[in-house]
C-alpha cells in the first residue's frame, strides 16, 4: 500500500527546495535568474521563496509558518 503524502507537505518540500536553490545560487524562476545575470545578489527572502516555489506569500505566511 502506497504512502499518500498531503498537500501540505508536497508544498512544504517545494518551499525548501527552493530555498536549497536560491542558497546555492541557481534558481529556477525567470525573475531571480535575471538578477543573477544582472550581477544583483540574490536575498533570501519570502518573496524570493515565493517567486522560486511558485507559492503565495500568503500561503507561505499561512501555512508554512516555520519556513
Amino acid at each position: 500500500m502506497k504512502a499518500t503524502v498531503s498537500k501540505k507537505e508536497r508544498t512544504a518540500r517545494r518551499l525548501r527546495e527552493s530555498i536549497e536553490r536560491i542558497v546555492n545560487g541557481v534558481p529556477s524562476s525567470p525573475k531571480l535568474v535575471a538578477k543573477l545575470r544582472a550581477k544583483r545578489a540574490l536575498r533570501l527572502s519570502i518573496q524570493a521563496v515565493a517567486d522560486e516555489s511558485g507559492v503565495s506569500r500568503e500561503t507561505i505566511y499561512t501555512h508554512h509558518p516555520e519556513i
